[in-house]
């Protein structure tokens, strides 16, 4: 195995959690002049915390409205 390759393999290693590895999405934004705490600000007001999407499972509920980043809101499957 070269460097490089050791390099990578231990890049991955550092994210590796069990028992679904390296399992995770990473998004990328290209553009010219963005503002990044904005761009951060949108993606954040979209994450549903751990405590909300437990507490609509114990009430049965099977899909969820959650804020759009491009405003209004738009509707999330759980597929249990």
């Amino acid at each position: 195995m070269g460097e490089k390759d050791k390099e990578q393999c231990d890049e991955i290693m550092k994210l590796w959690k069990k028992p679904w590895g390296d399992r995770r999405q990473e998004i990328v934004i290209i553009g010219k002049d963005m503002k990044r705490d904005e761009v951060t600000s949108k993606f954040d007001a979209c994450l549903l915390t751990d405590e909300k999407w437990h507490l609509n499972l114990r009430c049965g509920v099977r899909s969820l409205m959650i804020p759009s980043p491009y405003g209004g809101r738009q509707r999330m499957r759980n597929n249990l």
